[in-house]
């Protein structure tokens, strides 16, 4: 189901187009609350994110219910998104590629919208993430150094401790690639009219 499909009056009731309607919102402001603090204070803070998730749960339960699966809308649906959205930025935040703050903020753009949404969204957001960390690493001169650096991770399945604490890490506001790559989803995904 398109983002435009789950907020049709057609499939849901009123109250359920609601919920899906405010999900979106809510969504959108999170992203550019989320850039725009990670922008200004290389952070994405708890008190937006841990609302963001309790509030999509909450919302996914307006929308559906329990609901009847995963791909549907309901509950189920928005659980197994936030856990796979966090899951897969967790293993970049083991790798130290992220911080806790893109986590979590990962895991609250899952609880917002769900599957199958969520999965184009988790795929351009890290599209555009290596593809803003890679420009970075090119304007800093830097390339060499932190594919080196990279590469160690990779192959040590994680990287060293500390390793972004170090102030000569190249450190990039992974929010404003998340919530780029988020939007691009959207449009991505909308039928044409």
């Amino acid at each position: 189901m398109s983002p435009a499909e789950a907020v049709s009056p057609t499939t849901l009731g009123a109250f359920e187009a609601t919920c899906e309607l405010a999900s979106v919102g809510l969504l959108f402001v999170l992203l550019t609350v989320a850039a725009t603090t990670d922008v200004v204070a290389r952070r994405v803070p708890n008190w937006l994110t841990y609302p963001a998730i309790f509030l999509g749960l909450a919302l996914g339960y307006g929308a559906g219910g329990w609901g009847d699966g995963i791909l549907g809308p309901g509950l189920q649906g928005r659980l197994a998104a936030l856990a796979f959205a966090g899951g897969i930025f967790f293993i970049a935040w083991w790798a130290r590629a992220v911080g806790g703050g893109e986590v979590k903020l990962a895991a609250a753009l899952g609880g917002l919208v769900g599957f199958p949404f969520v999965i184009p969204a988790v795929f351009w957001s890290s599209v555009l993430g290596a593809a803003f960390a890679v420009w970075a690493m090119l304007v800093h001169g830097r390339f060499r150094v932190e594919a080196r650096r990279a590469l160690r991770s990779l192959l040590r399945l994680g990287a060293e401790p500390g390793a972004l604490e170090d102030p000569g890490t190249l450190k990039i506001p992974y929010a404003v690639p998340m919530a780029f790559g988020t939007v691009l989803a959207w449009f991505l995904e909308m039928p044409p009219a």
